[in-house]
């Protein structure tokens, strides 16, 4: 199983910053972490379950999209852009 690491908000719902999920795809590994943490469904994956846009995702330290595959040793961050201007 893949682990993915949140931060901020997200962390403080979920009590953890480090989640073991199941999944090949960036996308299926987030779906098992939010089907696994009600409280934090829809507020990484939209309702067509593509990642939000105001989320950046990375597997094992290179940018990565929903489709990117993950293996069992991947780690996968999910960290909020940074805007302002």
């Amino acid at each position: 199983m893949a682990t993915v690491r949140i931060g901020g908000q997200l962390r403080a719902m979920v009590g953890a910053a480090d989640h073991q999920v199941p999944g090949d795809t960036v996308v299926g590994a987030l779906a098992a972490l939010e089907a696994g943490h009600p409280q934090i469904a829809g507020w990484i994956l939209d309702e067509r379950g593509v990642i939000r846009r105001h989320l950046n995702v990375f597997v094992d330290g290179q940018p990565a999209s929903g489709e990117t595959a993950v293996q069992a040793s991947s780690r996968i961050h999910v960290l909020p852009s940074i805007t302002g201007g």
